[in-house]
């Protein structure tokens, strides 16, 4: 669970009613893997990069900073980021919208989360 308040301090006020009451309203289900809340948000930031021209480095990077992506979502991105390019790492850069300067960023980036990974057929 992920909580944000506009305060330094969180209190109990700031908590769901589930938590600070003790009792468990509903059971949690697994979502369906093709419909899962993340699998549409990495949908759609994949697009925002390749329809609307929008930078790696201004959607993907502060989401998964910020921990709204996690390391399947980054790496679902970047392996269809690779089905793209053919599983070139330098065209991968223009596809994302950055610059060619940005090649060891952004390989450091992805070795630094684990996310790098071997371009084959079958994925990641």
């Amino acid at each position: 669970m992920v909580l944000r308040a506009n305060t330094d301090l969180i209190e109990p006020i700031h908590l769901p009613s589930e938590i600070t009451s003790g009792t468990r309203t509903r059971e949690v289900e697994p979502p369906a893997e093709c419909s899962s809340p993340t699998v549409r948000e990495s949908t759609g930031i994949l697009d925002r990069m390749l329809t609307q021209k929008e930078s790696f480095w201004t959607t993907v990077y502060p989401a998964f900073m910020v921990r709204d992506l996690t390391r399947d979502d980054l790496r679902f991105i970047v392996r269809a980021g690779l089905e793209q390019t053919r599983g070139s790492y330098r065209m991968l850069l223009e596809l994302f919208k950055m610059p060619p300067q940005d090649y060891k960023r952004f390989l450091g980036f992805l070795n630094s989360t684990t996310v790098i990974c071997p371009f084959s057929v079958s994925g990641c």
